[in-house]
């Protein structure tokens, strides 16, 4: 009887032992026209795809626009200008419904422009910043050349 409890706990521990194995499936496929993955502590690039093609950088825009308003004070009040409405943006943009003329924290729309990639909320704080579009374009510019971005253009 003993020896037949062993065997049966042997197999059931192979069983969870075998079980407990990563799957053998193939990594998911990159269906991005471009894409990088490094590590953040070494930076250390664990996978690319085209790295060099040039693509608008779309959400890359909406981080810019984070670092460069991330030392402004997020409990300033700001009022919606008419160019940073919901109404403003481009159909099938990314928005939070910003109408002009609403007062929102800076602290708020920097959370809609990182959690949900609001065109408007990152509009209202690049007018903010900058006083006007262009202007801010060309401080993101400035700030990509800065920290070695050298091949992205907004």
């Amino acid at each position: 009887m003993g020896r037949l409890i062993d065997r049966t706990m042997i197999i059931l521990l192979l069983f969870f032992l075998v079980s407990a194995l990563p799957s053998q499936e193939p990594p998911p496929q990159i269906t991005a026209p471009v894409a990088l993955v490094a590590d953040a502590a070494t930076g250390m690039i664990l996978m690319e795809k085209n790295p060099e093609m040039p693509y608008p950088p779309a959400s890359l825009a909406k981080l810019m626009t984070l670092h460069l308003t991330a030392e402004l004070d997020p409990d300033t009040v700001l009022t919606v200008p008419l160019t940073g409405s919901a109404q403003s943006m481009r159909a099938g943009s990314s928005v939070v419904g910003l109408q002009t003329g609403d007062r929102v924290t800076i602290g708020t729309l920097r959370r809609a422009a990182a959690i949900v990639s609001a065109g408007d909320a990152a509009w209202t704080l690049a007018i903010h910043h900058s006083g006007e579009v262009p202007r801010f374009v060309d401080a993101m510019n400035r700030r990509a050349a800065a920290i070695g971005m050298n091949n992205t253009t907004y």
